[in-house]
């Protein structure tokens, strides 16, 4: 399954591939192959596509899979778009890769990335989604949640009082305050790190 996240926004054009040199190179990528110019008289590999061998000159040229894996050699964030299509697609991270399975050839694209786990987020959600607008919680889990719920949900903290006015809001609110502890912990519900027990006055599912 791949998991990587790209940085450009989908629906981005993809470049047309012309009938010519680098047409076996698109008909590998649909296919989910890299394949790359190789040379029949040094074995050389060779990018981008030419007619000629750079390094013994021969015409002897055809397309040969290789290992799509390599190694970032640099990088770049890109800021001003090189083309109208990108116009509204940037800042994005291009990378310079080695193929070192073949030559240490370089080849320029996109970067992408493995999104890291983000249990506050997943919790932030899990309470938006059920339209809960008040809660207790430990300090520090009362801050990010303020933070990425933008105070749709307002969170007051069990220890010293982080904002005054928070904890007032959420005193005044007792029978619609959820209850948000770490682990080890029972309660209704289980959110990554965290038990959490939904307001009394909310039934169970009442606002998915």
């Amino acid at each position: 399954m791949n998991t990587t996240t790209p940085y450009l926004n989908p629906g981005l054009a993809r470049p047309a591939p012309t009938e010519g040199l680098d047409q076996p190179f698109w008909d590998g990528l649909r296919e989910e192959k890299l394949h790359l110019q190789r040379c029949a008289a040094c074995a050389g590999w060779q990018w981008g596509p030419e007619l000629v061998c750079h390094r013994c000159h021969s015409f002897d040229l055809r397309y040969e899979e290789v290992e799509p894996t390599g190694i970032i050699y640099s990088h770049q964030r890109v800021w001003h778009p090189v083309h109208p299509a990108l116009a509204e697609q940037g800042p994005y991270i291009i990378v310079l890769v080695e193929l070192p399975h073949a030559d240490n050839v370089r080849m320029i694209r996109e970067a992408s990335v493995h999104p890291q786990p983000n249990p506050h987020a997943e919790l932030t959600e899990f309470l938006l989604t059920r339209q809960i607008r008040y809660a207790r919680a430990s300090y520090w889990d009362a801050y990010v949640v303020d933070f990425l719920s933008g105070e749709r949900v307002i969170v007051g903290s069990f220890g010293p009082a982080r904002i005054p006015d928070y904890e007032q809001r959420v005193d005044a609110h007792p029978e619609a305050a959820a209850f948000i502890e770490r682990m080890p912990c029972s309660s209704q519900f289980r959110v990554a790190q965290w038990c959490i027990q939904v307001p009394v006055g909310r039934p169970e599912g009442a606002a998915r």
